[in-house]
């Protein structure tokens, strides 16, 4: 299993699930002898083996905003900055507080960054054109 290498990336076998959930600095796989979960252990997707053991895993969606203590911290301080106090029934800024999904959160994603990369930026400058192509069975064409 060589596919679990970008963020949000996933391999499966018989008995081994293969994850690389954003922001952990390795691939994970877990382990399962039928329903039960036996190992959860980091590797290093190059060489397959085994780089550390996990107690646990949490899983979160994929999202251009994690939310974690940090975000969360960030949020709530540009919130204020940028608004005032919240009020009693401002249910963004309860929901995000109390670390839970809101609908439409992609929106407020300056208030959750410090700083905020294009695609371009994030290309490091190498290309000025990004041809765009659909998975297959996705639909047809590309894009310039």
């Amino acid at each position: 299993m060589r596919g679990c290498r970008a963020p949000g990336a996933s391999a499966i076998s018989e008995r081994i699930l293969d994850l690389s959930p954003p922001g952990l600095p390795a691939p994970i796989r877990l382990d399962f002898f039928g329903d039960t979960l036996e190992s959860i252990r980091a590797f290093d997707p190059e060489t397959q083996r085994t780089t550390g053991q996990l107690r646990s895993l949490d899983l979160m969606p994929m999202s251009e905003v994690q939310l974690t203590t940090e975000t969360i911290r960030r949020f709530r301080q540009n919130y204020i900055q940028s608004f005032g106090a919240a009020t009693r029934d401002d249910r963004l800024y309860e929901t995000v507080s109390e670390g839970r999904r809101y609908a439409g959160l992609e929106h407020w994603m300056p208030l959750f960054y410090d700083h905020l990369d294009t695609v371009r930026q994030a290309d490091h400058g190498r290309s000025s054109r990004h041809r765009l192509r659909p998975a297959a069975g996705c639909g047809a064409g590309s894009r310039d």
